[in-house]
């Protein structure tokens, strides 16, 4: 785990995706798409800053995490992740 990141947080990348700390979001986990997308954005330099909660998916295999500074949407049926604020 790297600690001494932005805003006093901390992050380890696995296999599988990546898990990130930082004091005002707790612990949050990312993978698949939606955390390639956050790592396009510049991880937690970027303008999302830390994800806030728990990556959420529905039955038809959209998915959408929350993050300090918007939204981050798998949609399934296109096959590209949209960011909303």
């Amino acid at each position: 785990m790297v600690c001494g990141l932005v805003r006093g947080g901390c992050g380890q990348q696995f296999q599988g995706g990546s898990l990130h700390w930082s004091p005002a979001t707790g612990a949050q986990a990312t993978h698949g798409a939606i955390r390639d997308a956050w790592a396009a954005q510049g991880w937690e330099t970027g303008s999302l800053g830390y994800p806030t909660g728990a990556m959420t998916c529905a039955v038809s295999g959209d998915c959408e995490q929350r993050f300090q500074g918007g939204t981050l949407r798998w949609i399934a049926a296109q096959g590209r992740v949209q960011r909303t604020a």
